[in-house]
């Protein structure tokens, strides 16, 4: 994640709209998770994320906890490799009439900037 990416995770606020590359609203940021780094600001690697808790929900794996917050069907895990790219580079918790389940979870690479009237992703080829 680079610096840029940082500036645009803690620009997000809750309550603001997230709009797609076409411009139209897709719905409301419910909650911002930073990226989960080191002390010195270094992404954690594969064997820190490894079934570490998460800050949020004690007691449950970074998947599970994802799992939860997706509102996935009960017993549905959330796919490992996309859990830790999510927690490594931030994301928001997305609320919308037509995102469900992983699509809620918006991680800071798809977000193209923030803006005093909400959070504008990237299209999916500049990705």
């Amino acid at each position: 994640m680079g610096s840029d990416d940082r500036v645009r995770m803690r620009a997000s606020e809750v309550g603001m709209t997230v709009y797609g590359p076409d411009g139209e609203a897709i719905g409301t940021v419910q909650a911002v998770y930073p990226a989960v780094a080191d002390p010195y600001g270094n992404p954690l690697s594969d064997a820190e994320m490894t079934g570490q808790p998460v800050e949020w929900a004690k007691g449950e794996s970074w998947a599970e906890s994802l799992a939860r917050l997706a509102e996935l069907p009960e017993g549905e895990a959330f796919p490992r490799e996309e859990a830790r790219l999510l927690v490594q580079s931030g994301f928001l918790c997305v609320e919308g009439t037509n995102l469900t389940g992983r699509d809620r979870l918006i991680g800071c690479d798809q977000v193209d900037e923030v803006r005093g009237d909400g959070v504008h992703l990237k299209a999916p080829a500049d990705m």
